[in-house]
């Protein structure tokens, strides 16, 4: 299992890229209206319940888009852009920079989406710093995105503190179109986590639900399961639903299959077809067993899939899927070699996951 002594030491070998420790836990990531709304998935980023860019979880893909909120909060530079993918933190972030605004100024607006802002354009104080959020959903609009356009080069112009977010992967023709005089603007970037700052993601999140997770389920989690931070917090409120306890490989085993669903974009995920397969060079034989009551056991029992499934791809009926588990239990029950068996099968199960 992760703790969260591995969480901070993996998170401190990135911390010599972010910018100063003091001007990073100045800020706070809660806007006022926070608590009435949904949580947003890239709240897996922060440690507990204290929103603040010192306990955010600072990775390799964030950093540059921390270091260049943090200079347009304090001061340093006017014109910024957060862009990045969805759902990895840019509405997080650009909060963060609302609330520490709002410790010098009391008039300092809220985080307004660009099509709000758009409409209200004439009932807003010019003045004061525009924090934007969902510029993208501007892009696509010709008569809009003009409009914008103008506005931000009025605000470019007169040297008024002007900062939003964008989600795209990297700079576009669809950026550059709404931006004036680009080089003015200082541009900060999200990235796609890889694969080992997701596991770091994943067992963030974990202990803000409450869940503890076997360092196996939390490798393949990060590995194969696709989707931006909803998804990852869709999953384990899934497995919340489910039970706190993800440790030994029998949880291990039944997560993937309650997390079924998640893995669907996974071209390469199929629980059934690898169970199945394992079971085809498991020396079931030494433990008195047979392979296909250990395959449609696991499937059955251990991950819980559908009984149907599972008795489509051991091409029997359901019905005999089901009373053939209802027999191996009783077999299991009775001996220390069956059981011994259905433990050796199952790591063997996560132990091809792993691999592949």
């Amino acid at each position: 299992m992760l703790t969260r002594h591995d969480i901070k030491g993996a998170a401190g070998a990135f911390a010599p890229a972010v910018c100063k420790g003091e001007l990073v836990q100045s800020l706070s990531l809660t806007r006022p209206s926070a608590a009435a709304q949904q949580p947003i998935l890239s709240g897996v980023l922060f440690k507990g319940s204290s929103r603040t860019f010192g306990s955010l979880a600072v990775l390799p893909s964030n950093v540059g888009a921390v270091e260049a909120a943090l200079h347009f909060a304090m001061g340093l530079n006017n014109f910024t852009v957060i862009l990045g993918p969805s759902g990895w933190g840019k509405s997080h972030i650009l909060d963060g920079v609302y609330e520490k605004l709002a410790e010098r100024n009391r008039n300092t607006p809220t985080v307004v989406s660009a099509t709000d802002w758009l409409a209200a354009t004439a009932n807003t104080d010019p003045t004061l710093p525009l924090l934007l959020d969902d510029v993208q959903e501007i892009a696509s609009r010709p008569r809009a995105r003009i409009q914008l356009r103008l506005a931000l080069e009025r605000r470019v112009r007169s040297g008024r503190p002007t900062i939003m977010t964008f989600a795209a992967a990297k700079k576009s023709r669809n950026l550059s179109a709404i931006l004036p005089s680009v080089k003015d603007w200082s541009i900060g970037v999200i990235s796609e986590p890889a694969p080992t700052e997701r596991m770091l993601v994943i067992a963030e999140l974990a202990q803000t639900q409450g869940l503890s997770l076997s360092t196996a389920l939390t490798k393949v989690i990060a590995n194969k399961m696709r989707g931006n931070g909803r998804t990852l917090v869709g999953a384990l409120r899934r497995l919340r639903l489910n039970g706190p306890l993800w440790l030994d490989v029998n949880g291990t085993l039944k997560a993937f299959g309650v997390l079924e669903p998640f893995f669907a974009d996974s071209g390469s995920w199929d629980l059934r077809g690898h169970i199945l397969s394992v079971a085809k060079t498991f020396p079931a034989h030494e433990f008195g067993l047979t392979r296909e009551e250990l395959a449609t056991y696991a499937m059955l029992r251990q991950a819980c899939l559908c009984e149907l499934d599972v008795a489509r791809i051991m091409r029997v009926e359901p019905g005999e899927a089901y009373l053939s588990c209802t027999r191996f239990e009783k077999r299991c029950a009775e001996s220390e070699s069956a059981v011994l068996g259905v433990r050796n099968f199952a790591e063997s199960v996560v132990e091809g996951l792993l691999s592949d």
